[in-house]
């Protein structure tokens, strides 16, 4: 399936932050807006889940997928032959499964109910019940801000500004634009040197036999049944093949229409460009596991990782992940009460991940626009075996909106005071924003369009991990890529107190040097 229109730029006020004023309490935000109404992720070993269901009385049932009948369960018995994960969330690795069921539409008290009898069974060490989390949409942000929450177009029909043809500003095309934008020169990650046709890479890796997979949107339609395919996106030079996955997105029927209901389901393909030019010659996955609107259940987010990254341990294949999306659980309150502070469905994939030696990059988040102090980085980039990537700006700072991370990348910026979104003077490349490949379910033309946010960052780490691993024949370990992105960031305009951008600003030049 190609997409062969005329390539054009899309101008599109886009972010994954909070703006300005003061965002609706969370307190304000009804509690099911966290986590899938009436449904309950259960992990463990079936005999003792069947046993803690039964024992619990309550009105569970499993959930199969309404075509193929298959239940909704993840087996994790690849993980028993993987090295031992310090600090995994059960007892047994030997049999493990993780179950999706209907419940009770209060669902809270059903969870707590259910770890209070595991925890009476077997003291809790192989069941763990949780709630379906919401996934990609902070619900904290989604109201009240005239930033958009999680990475959704402000204008929902295209663009703006749209330029019209191929020309982006002058007689620059938008592809030129594109390769010749700030985030990835000298003030960026220093891909490139020079423009135009004194462009010339500054290392020699290109992502050879690594395979990098992204978990966000797809704008790609797949026909009735058909959940693989591959799609030539032919207006980017080399062209990109896309491996595309459509697994079942198990909590999708609950999950309400955001207002307004915006088209952003191009969100993966931009993501899928950056890391593209980074690694061209990487082998590059787009799994669905967010809708067009960008929401998604952390069941379908982590049955579509284990199901990546237990395919790599069976090829004794590293790779690398990114997650430009972030898992929400609902803020303490009286409603939500007693609920576990883990996420043991979310901490075993990540876990997972790393003894498969597959890297996971992650974005920090972009609730620190009126936040003071600073925010913690979100789930999951602030996980200890995760790169949390934060945004940067073409001045070398961190981006106003973005939450601190373990290190930086080009996010863009809003205008300052008050971080607002302003792009409305942006032809051709645009300091305040990154390019990428645009190709909307609403506006299914070849593109580029301007967006902003720390899921942008993250594909910049995503991308120098694949150099890595080419660079080092596909042995460098996910500890050592960290570590190695890491010692190659810079800290310019930085005091020494400063540690909002963690180890500093990714160089790609420094990272590769030998």
């Amino acid at each position: 399936m190609r997409y062969r229109m005329m390539a054009k730029l899309l101008v599109i006020l886009a972010v994954l932050a909070l703006g300005p004023g003061i965002a609706p309490a969370r307190a304000q935000t009804a509690p099911d807006t966290y986590f899938v109404p009436g449904q309950v992720i259960i992990s463990g070993l079936p005999a003792e889940i069947d046993a803690v269901v039964r024992a619990s009385g309550l009105p569970l049932s499993p959930i199969r997928d309404a075509q193929s009948g298959q239940r909704a369960e993840i087996d994790l018995s690849y993980t028993d032959a993987l090295p031992m994960m310090p600090g995994f969330p059960f007892a047994t690795r030997r049999g493990l499964v993780i179950r999706l069921y209907s419940g009770p539409v209060d669902v809270v008290p059903a969870v707590n109910s259910l770890n209070r009898i595991a925890q009476s069974i077997n003291g809790g060490v192989n069941v763990r019940a949780e709630l379906n989390n919401v996934v990609g949409r902070d619900p904290a942000l989604v109201k009240g801000s005239p930033w958009s929450v999680g990475g959704s177009p402000w204008s929902v029909g295209g663009s703006p500004w749209s330029v019209g043809g191929s020309s982006a500003a002058g007689s620059t095309s938008a592809a030129e634009s594109f390769l010749d934008q700030w985030a990835f020169g000298p003030d960026g990650v220093g891909l490139f040197e020079g423009t135009g046709e004194k462009r010339r890479r500054t290392v020699a890796a290109d992502g050879s036999d690594v395979q990098v997979a992204i978990f966000d949107t797809s704008p790609f339609t797949l026909p009735v049944g058909i959940t693989t395919d591959v799609e030539m996106i032919d207006w980017i030079t080399p062209p990109l093949k896309l491996d595309v996955r459509h697994p079942t997105l198990w909590g999708q029927a609950k999950l309400p229409v955001p207002n307004p209901a915006v088209d952003e389901s191009d969100h993966g393909l931009f993501i899928a460009g950056i890391i593209h030019v980074i690694a061209p010659a990487s082998e590059i996955r787009l799994v669905r596991v967010l809708n067009d609107y960008g929401q998604g259940d952390m069941f379908s987010l982590c049955h579509a990782l284990h199901a990546f990254i237990s395919g790599q341990a069976a090829l004794g294949r590293r790779g690398v992940i990114n997650l430009s999306l972030g898992v929400f659980p609902p803020p303490p309150s009286a409603a939500t009460q007693g609920l576990p502070k883990e996420l043991s469905a979310l901490e075993t994939a990540i876990m997972s991940a790393e003894g498969a030696g597959i890297m996971v990059a992650a974005a920090a988040g972009n609730q620190a626009a009126s936040a003071s102090p600073l925010p913690d980085q979100q789930l999951p980039a602030g996980y200890d075996t995760v790169i949390g990537v934060a945004g940067s700006t073409s001045g070398r700072e961190r981006s106003c909106f973005s939450n601190p991370g373990d290190l930086a990348a080009p996010g863009g910026d809003g205008v300052l005071p008050g971080c607002t979104p302003d792009l409305s003077g942006c032809k051709g490349s645009c300091d305040l924003a990154i390019i990428s490949l645009a190709a909307t379910k609403a506006s299914p033309g070849d593109g580029y369009v301007y967006w902003l946010g720390s899921s942008f960052a993250a594909p910049f780490a995503s991308g120098a991990a694949a150099l890595l691993l080419d660079q080092y024949d596909g042995k460098m370990a996910p500890d050592e890529m960290r570590a190695w992105i890491a010692k190659g960031a810079t800290r310019p305009h930085l005091q020494a107190s400063d540690t909002s951008l963690g180890a500093g600003i990714i160089s790609l030049p420094q990272i590769l040097s030998p």
